[in-house]
């Protein structure tokens, strides 16, 4: 699918990146992605048939069901988690345990998730404060931005992120650039 039609995918990807961020830890709902002209073409019969049987005849789409959105997020959510509670702990001792409680700042593009959100507002209870920026997935972009027009402005490097880069092999007349991913920060 990559090679046949790779544009086709990238929409298939694209689409999802906008659904998920409508998922929340009760939602119900199924998710509909469009499957795209050129995937449906590179359908046989067989596979058509096998999609049919698995989403109750419907072939023109894929269709992501609730619980299988949840398993995706549950997939990734622990390991935020888990390197949330070791930054968290650093804090702490740096700040020779002061009292107060720590504000995480949640930015980048899985940022936007309810699930991600709700997950965290449970996990960390009583021990911080989670801040979500209007636009947590350009928050990053805008402090680049804001550092390159005043560099008198401190930088510094998060200690942890957790995220995904994606990219295809570079193949000549098939590949028009690099495309990357980045689906979470969290600081």
């Amino acid at each position: 699918m990559q090679v046949e039609a790779p544009s086709a995918l990238l929409e298939v990807l694209s689409s999802w990146e906008k659904a998920k961020v409508n998922v929340d830890t009760t939602s119900q709902d199924d998710i509909y992605l469009q499957l795209p002209a050129a995937i449906d073409r590179l359908l046989g019969k067989e596979e058509r048939i096998a999609l049919g049987e698995q989403q109750d005849g419907i072939t023109d789409h894929i269709i992501v069901t609730a619980g299988e959105a949840r398993d995706v997020f549950e997939s990734v959510v622990p390991g935020i988690l888990d390197l949330l509670d070791k930054q968290l702990m650093e804090m702490k001792v740096q700040r020779r345990n002061a009292p107060g409680r720590e504000l995480v700042i949640l930015v980048g593009g899985f940022a936007s998730s309810p699930y991600l959100q709700e997950r965290l507002q449970e996990h960390l209870d009583g021990r911080a404060d989670v801040l979500v920026p209007p636009d947590p997935q350009v928050a990053v972009l805008l402090g680049a931005v804001h550092y390159t027009y005043d560099p008198q402005t401190k930088s510094r490097r998060t200690k942890f992120t957790y995220g995904c880069d994606v990219a295809t092999d570079f193949r000549r007349g098939l590949t028009r650039k690099r495309r990357g991913m980045f689906f979470a920060m969290v600081e």
